[in-house]
């Protein structure tokens, strides 16, 4: 044999011998390739709608007015007030979705979450597979954008959320692996832990926030665009709109099904025009004063657009507060309980609720309360003597008459002190551009000077009325109530408790507390006696620093109000500087170290009978929340009177996302039937609910997108029935699965055509090497 044929017989021995590692190496890659459907189920293709190719581009608006363009901070006031917070929900995302007016938490980046430790301890289990999508400009490049969503991004968000809002319950935060976040409360409060962590702040991710931990004050930093794992991202933004696409990595199989959104920052007359002329599709405008509704919009085109103020039940979900500054208004007769409670009296609040609701057939219920709740709330928690006892009638002759029994007299057509002297006139704080809250406003405003007090009426921007509440720059304030519409507690929290401060009650009865913290701070200690000095801190308290960890060990915690943030600080709830009585504060913190139901309608109970007595603001409720309008021409899938699946139906709102409505909205295909129209919603919204609690592992099975196949008997969607005047009662249903279920579908994206090409060519590379290497060597 040759020299070089005996080479050539080893070369390929060589190749021979290598072989079985380059095939190993093979079946190992093709094995991985055919096998990432199963480690990580691919996600399906978003459905496209040939027929919806000559609709008019999705278009919402909610009537809070212009974005800040260019800043997305979830921190800062600009973008938590107004519409940049309502797009935010087309964005971020939550750990849970609250279901308004009932409580009820439905999982989303968060599959479940546990108590223990007598609720000091919440753990929270994570949503794999789940990405922060953006495809666009950021930081000066272009760039596609898939950060994973893990422990760490949910530790960040709440660690820049306790440095801004405070950390009233002593919250830490641990993670034992990346898809489990632990929060210890050092005082345990349910609602803190299911309307804030849960269900009240959108999930940023770290990659962008970490910076902010840095900050001495996030909320003034700046962040050019949102980021989140939500169904859209933002490709571009100014002040009047922002143009959204759908996220093509979405976690949630199928959904969402329109590619495009027009979102538009408009005011209450702005967005009303543009639903008349068909430019929108979805809104959450309130209306437009005393213009019934129908002629705003609904005329124009009976047959398709529809509208809603308020529960179809008519029990309403919202109120709006006549709000007295107990700071600057300190005097006689306005810091007096019967003033406030007359002056309720005086509002003819069926008359107000039809100015804001439009004269909707389903508008807001006129209840006006002293136990500040919406009647749907008020009901369900209160018992009946307590409800019967909160409700205020419109009488102008009995408030006169109680004025007048306690020394004021009407001289010349101005109310007067018992001397003759008029007095003085004030000045009433609303809104600006919101058509529905400035004539209610206005026409309240009419029947108080129709009583003899000299009110001067200014509208100001959104923005600007929440900084003059918090600052306390105010007299009178038309606002309405925050803090939740899911139980009292949170709505409570939100107008009447103050800042507050922590203390501990040793077993001998004696009060301590940290005295570096507390040495600028005034307090009145629950036995009355008042601190206003640093001399008062170290006579009637001992200072914790110096205490043992005996005496700790045994130590109750004490809130009370922080007098000195009431009378010179800002404040964030609270807003007419009201310090309630020290067994309200009590009732408050016991309501949020329990979940026994009985125990906390007690509570709610006792905690109304409090404000019933001291009235702290004026009893006006009006309630035409939520609102919505709506097109179904060439779009179905809307919460509505008729199918009101989901209360939340106010376009993006921050506190009670409506992103469920929206991941069901779908183009109306040609020949849709009302009928065919309110089953696909139905079943719309029971596969999207079966997936996430992980019954399912679609939420958009073959037979739901076949609803939205066109029919042949029709090239066109057929007429439907005008929605705004139904009467329909029933009650939204209750189909939430419990929420102890922990199973979770597999929802990482799969492996693209373009990652398994890159495969395939590695595999090539690799044999060649081998071969080549093989044959070379001697």
């Amino acid at each position: 044999m040759s020299k070089e044929r005996k080479e050539r017989t080893l070369g390929v021995r060589r190749i021979v011998s290598a072989l079985p590692a380059t095939l190993a190496l093979l079946v190992f890659l093709v094995g991985f390739v055919a096998s990432a459907p199963l480690m990580a189920q691919t996600q399906p293709t978003q459905p496209t709608f040939s027929y919806a190719s000559n609709y008019p581009t999705f278009s919402v608006a909610n009537g809070d007015g212009p974005f800040v363009a260019g800043n997305w901070n979830d921190f800062a006031p600009s973008v938590r007030y107004g519409d940049n917070s309502h797009l935010m929900a087309f964005v971020l995302e939550q750990l849970a979705d609250e279901e308004q007016y009932s409580g009820k938490l439905i999982p989303w980046l968060a599959t479940n979450w546990t108590f223990s430790d007598n609720y000091h301890v919440l753990t929270v289990y994570l949503r794999q597979g789940v990405y922060f999508y953006y495809n666009g400009s950021y930081n000066g490049t272009t760039e596609v954008i898939k950060w994973p969503f893990t422990a760490k991004d949910v530790i960040t968000t709440f660690q820049i959320y306790f440095k801004v809002y405070g950390n009233p319950f002593g919250v830490t935060m641990s993670s034992p692996n990346p898809y489990e976040v632990v929060f210890n409360f050092s005082t345990p409060n349910i609602p803190f832990a299911e309307y804030t962590i849960l269900s009240g702040q959108y999930i940023v991710p770290w990659e962008q926030y970490a910076p902010l931990l840095n900050s001495s004050n996030p909320a003034n930093a700046v962040i050019p665009v949102p980021i989140g794992t939500g169904p859209y991202y933002v490709v571009s933004q100014s002040t009047s709109e922002v143009v959204l696409q759908r996220n093509p990595i979405y976690w949630i199989p199928g959904r969402p099904f329109i590619p495009t959104i027009d979102f538009y920052g408009l005011y209450n007359p702005q967005v009303y025009a543009m639903l008349a002329e068909g430019k929108l599709q979805w809104a959450s405008s309130g209306s437009n004063g005393p213009t019934s509704i129908y002629g705003l919009f609904i005329d124009k085109n009976p047959q398709y657009y529809g509208a809603m103020m308020g529960f179809p039940n008519k029990t309403g979900g919202s109120n709006w507060y006549l709000f007295v500054n107990l700071e600057k208004l300190n005097y006689w007769p306005w810091n007096q309980t019967w003033f406030r409670y007359a002056l309720g009296m005086l509002a003819n609040t069926t008359e107000l609720s039809e100015v804001a609701t439009g004269f909707l057939a389903n508008g807001g219920a006129p209840v006006a309360t002293t136990f500040y709740l919406p009647p749907i709330l008020g009901q369900s928690w209160l018992n009946s003597s307590v409800y019967s006892a909160g409700i205020v009638p419109y009488n102008v002759s009995g408030a006169l008459q109680i004025m007048e029994s306690h020394g004021l007299k009407v001289v010349n057509g101005l109310l007067s002190f018992p001397n003759g002297t008029p007095l003085p006139p004030v000045t009433l704080y609303m809104y600006e551009d919101w058509g529905d809250v400035w004539a209610q406003a206005y026409a309240y405003a009419g029947e108080l000077k129709a009583a003899g007090l000299q009110v001067n009426l200014v509208s100001v921007s959104p923005s600007t009325l929440n900084s003059y509440l918090e600052e306390g720059n105010y007299e009178l304030a038309y606002f309405y109530g925050s803090g939740g519409l899911t139980q009292p507690f949170g709505l409570w929290e939100g107008q009447f408790i103050p800042p507050l401060v922590e203390l501990f009650q040793l077993s001998n009865g004696v009060y301590a507390g940290n005295f570096s913290t507390l040495q600028d701070t005034t307090f009145t200690l629950p036995n009355g006696t008042y601190v206003g000095n640093y001399t008062a801190l170290t006579v009637y308290l001992k200072n914790i620093n110096q205490l043992s960890s005996t005496q700790l060990s045994s130590a109750s915690p004490v809130y009370v109000a922080n007098l000195t943030a009431v009378r010179n600080g800002t404040v964030l709830t609270d807003y007419e500087r009201w310090v309630p009585p020290q067994q309200f504060i009590n009732l408050y913190i016991e309501s949020g170290e329990t979940a026994n139901q009985t125990q906390l309608s007690m509570i709610a109970s006792q905690m109304a009978a409090i404000l019933e007595k001291y009235v702290p603001i004026v009893p006006f409720t009006q309630n035409e929340y939520p609102f919505e309008e709506w097109e179904d021409q060439y779009y179905v899938g809307f919460s509505t009177p008729q199918d009101l699946y989901y209360p939340n139906v106010y376009v993006g709102n921050a506190n009670g996302p409506s992103t469920p409505i929206l991941l069901n909205i779908a183009p109306r295909p040609p020949g849709m039937t009302d009928a065919q129209m309110i089953a696909y919603t139905n079943a719309a919204w029971h596969d999207l609910l079966n997936y996430l609690y992980g019954v399912s592992n679609t939420a958009t099975p073959q037979s739901l997108l076949n609803m939205l196949q066109p029919t042949t008997t029709t090239s066109s969607p057929p007429p439907t029935t005008n929605t705004t005047t139904t009467n329909h009662t029933t009650t939204p249903p209750t189909t939430t699965p419990p929420t102890n279920t922990t199973t979770t579908p597999p929802t990482h994206p799969g492996i693209s055509a373009a990652e398994i090409a890159a495969i395939v060519v590695v595999v090539i590379v690799v044999v060649a090497v081998v071969a080549v290497v093989a044959l070379r060597r001697r």
